[in-house]
């Protein structure tokens, strides 16, 4: 009867230890989606300002990654940003000159 529990026991370990190989797939998957985010901003920071489809389309995609990262619990700027930003560069004139004063 012994062996007919350690058995039970044995086969019930090797199911948790099958989900728990599934889980650390998702979660690398998951991880995966939120860490994409940066290369949304990214796309964001370089879209000229006259792309407003292009914008929008990146701006959802970098929500999205956003929205499931502060439901997990997971850093918004993931990977953490450690350098400073700096906004977009200014779009030339037709003569060479920014927009800003």
């Amino acid at each position: 009867m012994a062996s007919n529990a350690a058995l039970t026991l044995a086969a019930e370990v090797d199911q948790l230890r099958a989900q728990v190989a599934d889980l650390e797939k998702t979660v690398e998957k998951v991880s995966g989606f939120c860490a994409q985010r940066a290369e949304y901003i990214t796309a964001l920071l370089n879209c000229h300002p006259d792309n407003g489809h292009d914008y929008d389309r990146w701006q959802g995609h970098a929500a999205a990654r956003r929205q499931l990262s502060e439901l997990l619990g997971l850093p918004v700027a993931w990977p953490a940003e450690t350098e400073s930003r700096t906004g977009p560069v200014p779009a030339e004139g037709p003569h060479g000159q920014t927009d800003t004063p």
